[in-house]
């Protein structure tokens, strides 16, 4: 559900996408150096008033309103369509064998070949594409066998105005191995951001988990999205995602299955996002 203003806003957007100049749609405010400190004071601005909690994830990439430099070393080598992507571990994988957990937290960068508007537009439509792991080349297609996840949009919840965008997300995970055997259904949100007033350079959004399922106990995926200082043709777009699971016994065949999907989402999102 969108606030009143921000329909008015999205047409705008998308006008922007097809190419109208953001300056005759909506009167600049903020324009603002396109800097990651930047990026971050509009962050900061953002948790003041969002109903997710983001903060362990934002925490990554800023420190208050300064970037970390592992923000600032993930855009200087983002991923741009050649080779395997790379993620970063933010800590390695835990394990509670008392709790039966298994956490990961990783982090990556892309470069887009897209304004910072077309950009976050395909966010949406990402957060349905479906996974099979049993597609996958190896040697990603021969880990924790069969597991698939498929992702429906649902009735959207009511945006309690801290957000510009907000859409309800249901997810399914169907695991068949050996080694580890379950369907787990979660619910999520996804909330899109304006960072900075009537501004086109800075996006964020957050997907995040609504309640714990047998699976997940947290789940919450923060993207950031910032115009390239070097070429405003293009948008640096910064991912840190965050998931404390049920291991079942498994903790290394768990973390390194949804290491791969992972590093398949990555590919499968620059490929959506390079997309006429």
């Amino acid at each position: 559900m969108q606030r009143p203003w921000v329909v008015a806003t999205l047409f705008c957007l998308n006008a922007a996408a097809a190419g109208a100049s953001p300056a005759n749609l909506l009167p600049v405010a903020q324009k603002l150096p396109i800097t990651p400190d930047n990026f971050c004071l509009g962050a900061q601005n953002v948790l003041k008033t969002a109903k997710q909690v983001l903060t362990d994830e934002l925490a990554v990439l800023c420190t208050g309103n300064t970037a970390t430099t592992l923000f600032k070393n993930l855009i200087a080598a983002p991923y741009a369509g050649t080779g395997t992507p790379a993620l970063t571990q933010v800590f390695a994988p835990r394990a509670d064998n008392n709790a039966r957990t298994s956490e990961i937290m990783v982090a990556f960068a892309m470069r887009i070949p897209k304004t910072a508007v077309n950009t976050l537009l395909v966010e949406e439509k990402h957060a349905i594409v479906p996974y099979d792991s049993e597609a996958q080349p190896p040697p990603l297609g021969n880990q924790l066998a069969n597991m698939k996840m498929s992702f429906q949009f649902m009735e959207p919840p009511k945006n309690e105005g801290d957000a510009d965008t907000t859409f309800a997300l249901q997810q399914t995970v169907d695991t068949r191995s050996v080694a580890v055997n379950f369907k787990d259904v979660s619910n999520h949100e996804l909330r899109q951001y304006i960072l900075h007033p009537d501004n086109f350079d800075f996006f964020m959004a957050g997907r995040t988990l609504v309640a714990p399922t047998e699976q997940f106990k947290k789940s919450v995926v923060v993207r950031g999205f910032m115009t390239d200082p070097a070429d405003a043709t293009k948008t640096l777009v910064v991912t840190v995602a965050h998931f404390l699971m049920n291991s079942r016994d498994q903790h290394e065949q768990l973390v390194l299955a949804f290491s791969n999907f992972l590093t398949t989402d990555v590919s499968k999102l620059y490929q959506e996002q390079i997309k006429p």
